[in-house]
């Protein structure tokens, strides 16, 4: 693991303050010296995000295309669906929100959001951009994913209590650690990185109640401040020591108490997949649900009524209980009737649903009523249950598996990756995904000069129409 020595190791009243063993936590990562399964964690996720951004850009998109408009600084760093490339900060941003617009991210628990849609964007940019080893960008991705959900552990149900969206306001450490070590910032320096990231930290959940579409601006936002606070660090610029235990500090205004960060271990084989998209909670659900139907030969004629059952604070999430039609996608995306209806209907789900069926046109709604959530204080989050009427008056019950579930090793993943290239905007997607997989697994294990050019080539190769 990186080289972790009891100095690290500090109270929250010490003069250095939490800031700065993450600083040296972060500065001190190093490729050689991850574990087998680290490693191939982060093969997976480099497969899998790369393999979600794959899907290209989507014209009738309002966000996509003015990211391309207002984010327009030049520079030598590359989109992955091609086109101009653009300045390190640029480029993060745009990336960032390619890979979130389709709404199938990876997740970790400890932070309640999304990471690889923050951090592989913002190392990426800026490994182009220094020309940065393989090796430095291995080191650098383990740092940026690790950091967020040890932030998060402890004050994630506060924060999503109190409206704050996890991927956008821990994220933002994820991408300020990853850009800071893949450009070689000191313990101090990247101290400074992740303080000033602090004040950059934000994203509110009220665009999933309303239905409106600015969600992925939110990550984009992480991952460009993320690149931005690394530079202003290397540039010399300082920020508070007591940015995260100060009386005023990170966790007393977004959760309202202090915790300490855990920097031992590794939390990168607890980050999950989306094997649909649409909201992280509702995945499971879909999961059971449809594994109940092939098990029992149903159709979707057959099932009455269905509840789900989730913890209390997944139920209330904003946007998990509403039915449609919808004025927007993103609702589509956040609603478990929906998905569940969908998938009760297809056998599966597609990006093309939640931008084709969310109105009122589609008939899925009317049928998605017989859909219903219920808040149960037995179950934790990420739990659910299913209670499905069928017509002839069987009562059916299944709990979801575990979470860790979705934690997909290297086969699993290279199956639902090759799954996805199927939907990608290219005459040949198996011959487009297994170059892109070569150049993830080069990347990853067999570092060499040019690695990062190849894997920036496939991916937008894959992604061009």
């Amino acid at each position: 693991m990186c080289r972790w020595t009891p100095e690290m190791r500090a109270t929250d009243g010490s003069a250095d303050g939490q800031v700065l063993r993450m600083g040296r936590y972060v500065a001190s990562m190093q490729a050689q010296d991850l574990p087998p399964v680290q490693l191939d964690r982060l093969a997976a996720c480099m497969l899998y995000n790369f393999s979600i951004a794959s899907a290209g850009y989507d014209p009738s998109d309002v966000i996509q295309s003015a990211m391309l408009a207002v984010h327009n600084a030049p520079g030598c760093c590359s989109l992955l669906a091609g086109g101009a490339p653009r300045s390190a900060v640029d480029a993060a941003g745009i990336n960032a929100e390619m890979i979130a617009a389709g709404g199938q991210t990876d997740t970790h628990i400890d932070m309640g959001g999304h990471l690889g849609c923050v951090v592989i964007p913002a190392v990426l940019a800026l490994a182009e951009q220094r020309n940065a080893s393989p090796r430095d960008i291995v080191a650098a991705l383990s740092a940026g994913y690790e950091l967020p959900p040890r932030i998060g552990r402890g004050a994630v149900a506060e924060t999503t209590a109190r409206g704050f969206r996890g991927t956008s306001l821990f994220g933002v450490f994820g991408a300020a650690a990853g850009a800071a070590r893949v450009i070689g910032l000191d313990p101090q320096r990247t101290a400074h990185a992740l303080s000033l990231a602090a004040n950059l930290a934000g994203g509110i959940t009220q665009c999933y109640t309303d239905g409106s579409p600015e969600g992925p601006l939110q990550v984009a936002h992480a991952s460009r401040a993320g690149v931005h606070a690394a530079l202003l660090a290397e540039q010399g610029v300082t920020a508070s020591h007591h940015v995260f235990e100060g009386g005023n500090g990170f966790f007393k205004a977004f959760s309202g108490a202090v915790h300490d960060v855990p920097l031992d271990g590794w939390t990168l084989p607890e980050v999950t997949f989306k094997p649909f998209p649409g909201c992280a909670i509702n995945q499971l659900p879909v999961f059971v649900l449809l594994d109940i139907m092939r098990a029992e030969s149903l159709e979707t004629a057959d099932i009455e009524t269905v509840d789900l059952r989730l913890a209390p604070s997944h139920a209330s999430y904003p946007g998990i209980d509403r039915h449609g039609p919808f004025d927007t996608r993103m609702s589509a995306v956040m609603s478990a009737p929906f998905m569940m209806q969908v998938a009760m209907d297809t056998g599966t789900l597609h990006r093309a649903d939640f931008s084709q069926r969310f109105g009122a046109h589609d008939s899925v709604h009317g049928r998605s009523s017989r859909i219903r959530v219920h808040a149960d204080a037995a179950l934790a989050p990420f739990e659910s249950r299913l209670e499905m009427t069928l017509v002839d008056g069987r009562r059916l019950k299944r709990a979801a598996p575990p979470v860790s579930a979705l934690a997909l090793d290297w086969a699993q993943t290279l199956a639902l990756c090759a799954g996805l290239s199927r939907g990608w905007p290219v005459a040949d997607g198996t011959a487009a995904f297994e170059r892109l997989r070569v150049a993830v697994e080069a990347l990853m294990y067999k570092p060499a000069a040019g690695s990062l050019a190849n894997l920036m080539e496939a991916s937008r190769a894959s992604a061009r129409a």
